[in-house]
Order: structure tokens, then C-alpha cells, then sequence
């Protein structure tokens, strides 16, 4: 990815911004006519579909894929998902032929591979069924990792050794991203319930974390809200509205982020997450992915 390109990409993405399209908390299509706008990374908003999206899956254990079951994982046919492993600088083809494909991501550097599949595919086939088009996923995820705070399992802070990896996997790839999808905060959740979460030094690391993601990638983010974790614990519910009104807030006033699923705070009651209450199952993963996929597609409002 050459620095010029960047930093076109980069300026198309605040040109976009000017003309309606960026905004805070979209989880439909975009404000702008057919062909006015760019999202940032390349593939026109409105207009007719590309044939290919790139696609940056971050965030920490629920990204990754945590002990989940790729036996019941969506179902993708050939030429909808592939995905860059940066180990040995390949793509691979991620289908149902070989169920072990399923097992998203790589260990690689301080990256993580998922344990026993992960959201990706569920996300790649609805989006092939909005768009036609198919995804390239790049996979940054690692457990543990907060978006500001670092439980001793990294953090998503500009500089830190997890962020460094994961942008070198992503320029590695020489791949022209589309867009980011990051979901995480349960780490930050976990820090929320106690005293030592201050709300304003939240917001400014999530704030860091977009700009080093969309300054360095010329794509916009689009977060996935951290679900009701934790409830067996005092204080987790209420943790839990804390870190989603933060990066609400945040992601408001930011023109290159959005919001894009939310409806994800009855998993628990529905039966959807583990009884630790903290990580997605299978069958969460599959409709996460989804509904972000499906939201994604409306959000390029490309004509298939």
C-alpha cells in the first residue's frame, strides 16, 4: 500500500464527509446520492457493488472466536470468503468443503487464531447475498485485549505491540481496505465495573484507536457493540451501558465511525452466549455476522 495511495484514499474519505456521508451511529445506508461518495477505502457508496471487499475483522475474544463450535458455523460456498494469512503471505480460500477452514484468523506475531470458528463466515455470506460481492478478510483479533485497557493481555492503544501487528499484517497484505469491523470492550466492561475506569480517558482511547485505524488504513471503522457480560458479578449490566454509551458518544462526532449492530443485548437472555457470560457460541457468532454482514452491505447501498 503506497504512501500517495493513502493518502488519497485518506482525503476521498473526508471529501465523503463533506458531502453527507460520514456520521456517527449509521446502520443503514448511507445519507449521499448513488456515486457521490467514497467510503474511504476505495469502493463507491452507491452505484454498482465491487466484486471484492476487503475487510479488517479486530477486536479480542469474541472476534477471535472463542470456543465456539465451527461444526454448526455458517455454511459459505466457493469464491465468497478468503482470507490473507501474513505467516506465509497467502490467501486461502475459506469454504465448506473443510470444515477446519472455519477456523478463522492465525497465530501470528500477537494476532490469534480463532479456537473453534468464529463470526467471519456467517458475516461473508450475507454480504455476498446483499452485494454478490465477495470479502477478503484480514483477521487482527486477540483475546484479551481492551480497547484502552490492558489486563496484562494487550490493548488496542496506538503503539502497542498488538496494534503494530496488526497494521503490518493489514499493509502486508497489499490490499486497498474497505472497511474495519471491531468488536470488543468486554476487557474494558470488566475495568468498568470496578473504580478504576475514568469515562473521559475511555473516550480518548477510543478515540486513539479510530484515528490510528482510519489514519493508517484510509478506511472507516465500524464497531459492534459489547453485549450484557459478566452478569453473575455486580455492577456487569450497568458496566456494559457505560462502555456502549462511551463509544456511542464518541463514534457521534467522528466522521470516519460507525455504529454498526447494537442489537445484541438480549444474547444472554436468548441463550446465545456461554455460561461464563462473556463469550458469543456458535449460534451468536452466526447471527453477529450476520446482521453486522447485512448492516455492511446497507451501509455501501451498492446496487447488486
Amino acid at each position: 500500500m503506497g504512501g500517495i495511495n493513502q493518502l488519497i484514499r485518506i482525503s476521498t474519505s473526508l471529501l465523503a464527509v463533506a458531502a453527507g456521508c460520514g456520521g456517527g451511529q449509521q446502520e443503514g445506508p448511507s445519507s449521499c446520492a448513488a456515486n457521490q461518495c467514497s467510503d474511504g477505502g476505495g469502493s463507491s457508496v452507491g452505484g454498482p457493488c465491487a466484486e471484492e471487499y476487503v475487510v479488517v475483522f479486530a477486536g479480542q475474544s469474541n472476534m477471535q472466536g472463542e470456543n465456539t463450535d465451527h461444526l454448526t458455523s455458517t455454511l459459505v460456498g466457493d469464491g465468497i470468503l478468503q482470507e490473507y494469512l501474513a505467516a506465509d503471505n497467502s490467501f486461502r480460500q475459506v469454504t465448506s468443503d473443510d470444515m477446519e477452514t472455519y477456523n478463522t484468523g492465525e497465530w501470528h506475531q500477537s494476532l490469534a487464531r480463532s479456537k473453534t470458528g468464529s463470526m467471519i463466515p456467517a458475516f461473508a455470506k450475507a454480504f455476498n447475498g446483499a452485494t454478490g460481492a465477495s470479502i477478503t478478510a484480514i483477521s487482527t483479533a486477540r483475546g484479551g485485549a481492551g480497547i484502552y485497557y490492558d489486563l496484562n493481555l494487550g490493548s488496542w492503544r496506538p503503539g502497542s505491540s498488538l496494534f503494530a501487528d496488526a497494521n503490518q499484517k493489514i499493509i502486508q497484505s497489499q490490499k486497498d481496505v474497505d472497511a474495519i469491523v471491531y468488536l470488543g470492550g468486554e476487557t474494558d466492561v470488566a475495568v468498568a465495573k470496578g473504580t478504576s475506569y475514568v469515562d473521559g480517558e475511555f473516550k480518548q482511547g477510543v478515540q486513539s484507536m479510530i484515528d490510528e485505524f482510519t489514519d493508517t488504513h484510509g478506511a472507516p471503522i465500524h464497531f459492534i457493540l459489547p453485549s450484557h457480560i459478566n452478569a453473575q458479578e455486580p455492577n456487569g449490566d450497568a458496566a456494559t451501558m457505560v462502555v456502549r454509551n462511551a463509544i456511542r458518544e464518541v463514534v457521534s462526532q467522528d466522521g470516519n465511525a460507525y455504529v454498526l449492530f447494537e442489537d445484541n443485548l438480549d444474547f444472554r437472555d436468548r441463550g446465545l452466549v456461554f455460561t461464563d457470560i462473556v463469550h458469543y457460541n456458535q449460534a451468536g457468532q452466526n447471527e453477529i455476522g450476520a446482521q453486522a454482514g447485512q448492516a455492511l452491505a446497507a451501509w455501501f447501498s451498492c446496487e447488486k
